[in-house]
């Protein structure tokens, strides 16, 4: 560096922010003229300027005021190859970021900006007049009507991204006499910046993409918007087709369980009448044995009596045959032959006075007629045991029949009650519809069929397909989490210990504990929400 040049001092009297991109540079010459340029920061350590304004300068002090205390940076120049009006200001310890060189040299004359000292777009196009002002004057360089508003040169030209497309010098060196007002100014393109940072080894970074205009980013956007609206309008579509199909196979479902179990009642019902026609067969048959005997008995005892008669008869008439004859032999044929004769006593009598042994046979007498007392009271005994026995069995049996006819009138009533209870059920059935979201926050529609919770009395909600009625494949639901449950035309709901917990109208449910269900409530199984609407 020079140090016999004339005192010059460049200091920064401001920065507006540790993300700055621009600084403002006072420059100061020995005769006490002051110029204001700006300095473009293009990597974190080196900042460019116009030459023009820097060119005699030899010591270079850039003020950070944006620290506290505000900061002194000592900058040295950097010789640079190339005939462009630019130089090198290095350095380190200052604040800013720096910016990017746009990828290419798109919309010049269209979206453009400048950007001076103090932050953002600080003089927008409009106050350089028309943007179409801006043209190529070469393919080094463009040129325009625009002022620097005070500010000398080196102003930032970005384009709508707000990356660097070039950088406003006076261009004493390589443009002539430097610009006066109200004549053309200079800006050097993108293809001449890079090529001088490249030919002199400066570090510099390029933007990554390609810098779209803001009318073909609206115009992305709203392709985008669109396609998103169409994929969003074909994904509801779907969903709605597959709920449509999954509540036809779950009507269809309980269509066929209520077939089956109408199906299994009725071959229930005639099992039932089947048994009970074989139980009046049987009460029949039984009867007609009761029948059967009895006139068995009775013919027997006819029989019986009329034997005895006969006896009686012919005892009677052997007696008197006995007692004309009044023979020993002849009253002793008569009591052989009759011994159970009402006359045999008698004709004993008789036969103990012919044989004059009144004592001996008198007792003789007396033991056969006690023996025959006893042979036939034995018989009678047995008979009347029998008889009570054979009547005790068969009262017990008819007694056990028509028990079982009676047990089957009953249940046959019972199920004709049940019947009238179903079908009553059945006409007073509501379909509970849950309407809500998913964890996904994608809708979620479900329905409790009134008909199948009027014949099961119950539905069980979860994710077990073999334990639950309404299944919700969700990994925060419990595998049985909650019931639905019809109890004297109510519906209640039962939190049946699930893990993560239901609410009704955002109120905890206690475990195994119903709570009425009405339309319009608000349930909740674990983050799930659903609106219930009761539907006739």
């Amino acid at each position: 560096m020079n140090k016999k040049s004339i005192a010059l001092s460049i200091m920064a009297i401001a920065s507006f922010s540790t993300s700055a991109q621009t600084f403002m540079l006072s420059v100061e010459s020995s005769n006490g003229k002051v110029y204001t340029v700006n300095a473009t920061q293009i990597n974190p350590t080196d900042l460019l300027v116009d030459s023009i304004w820097v060119e005699s300068a030899n010591n270079i002090v850039l003020v950070d005021s944006s620290t506290q205390p505000a900061s002194k940076v000592i900058l040295e120049k950097v010789e640079m190859e190339g005939v462009y009006p630019l130089t090198l200001l290095r350095g380190s310890g200052f604040n800013g970021s720096p910016m990017l060189i746009a990828k290419q040299e798109q919309y010049l004359g269209g979206e453009l900006s400048v950007i001076n000292y103090g932050g953002g777009i600080d003089t927008n196009v409009s106050e350089f007049g028309e943007v179409a002002d801006f043209e190529r004057a070469s393919a080094e360089v463009y040129k325009h009507f625009g002022d620097y508003i005070g500010i000398k040169s080196a102003s930032a030209v970005t384009n709508n991204c707000g990356e660097l497309l070039g950088v406003n010098v006076a261009g004493k060196s390589f443009f002539g006499n430097p610009i006066q007002p109200d004549s053309y100014r200079y800006t050097t393109s993108v293809t001449s910046l890079k090529h001088w940072l490249e030919s002199n080894d400066i570090r510099y970074q390029i933007a990554p993409d390609e810098c779209l205009s803001t009318a073909v980013q609206n115009q992305n956007m709203l392709a985008q918007a669109k396609a998103e609206q169409e994929a969003l309008k074909e994904k509801i579509e779907k969903e709605r087709k597959e709920h449509e199909l999954s509540s036809q196979k779950a009507k269809a479902q309980q269509d066929k369980a209520a077939k089956e179990a109408q199906a299994k009642h009725k071959a229930e019902l005639e099992k039932l009448e089947k048994q009970k026609i074989a139980k009046e067969k049987e009460l029949a048959e039984i009867a007609k044995a009761e029948q059967a005997a009895k006139q068995a008995a009775e013919q027997k005892a006819k029989e019986q009596a009329e034997l005895e008669q006969r006896e009686k008869e012919a005892a009677l008439e052997a007696f008197e045959r006995a007692k004309v004859t009044n023979t020993v032999e002849s009253l002793k044929e008569f009591i052989f032959a009759y011994p159970t004769s009402d006359h045999v006593l008698e004709a004993k009598a008789m036969l103990e006075l012919l044989e004059q042994s009144a004592e001996a046979k008198q007792q003789e007498i007396q033991r056969a007629q006690e023996e025959k007392q006893n042979y036939l009271l034995l018989a009678v005994g047995i008979a009347v045991l029998i008889s009570f026995i054979l009547i005790l069995v068969l009262r017990k049996r008819k007694n056990a029949l028509k028990l079982q006819e009676m047990q089957l009138q009953k249940t046959h009533q019972d199920n004709q009650a049940l019947n009238q209870e179903m079908a009553a059920a059945k006409e007073r059935a509501v379909d509970v519809l849950l309407e809500g979201v998913d964890v996904n926050g994608n809708a979620l529609n479900l329905k409790v069929n009134g008909s199948a919770l009027a014949l099961k009395g119950e539905q069980v909600l979860g994710r077990s397909p073999s334990k639950a009625d309404l299944v919700l494949s969700f990994d925060e639901i419990s595998r049985v989490h909650a019931l639905f449950r019809l109890t004297n035309g109510s519906i209640t709901i039962t939190d049946l210990n699930s893990a993560n917990g239901s609410q009704l109208n955002r109120n905890a449910l206690l475990p195994n504990e119903p709570q009425p269900l009405n339309n319009g409530d608000v349930l909740s199984f674990s983050s799930m929400s659903f609106t219930v609407k009761f539907v006739r």
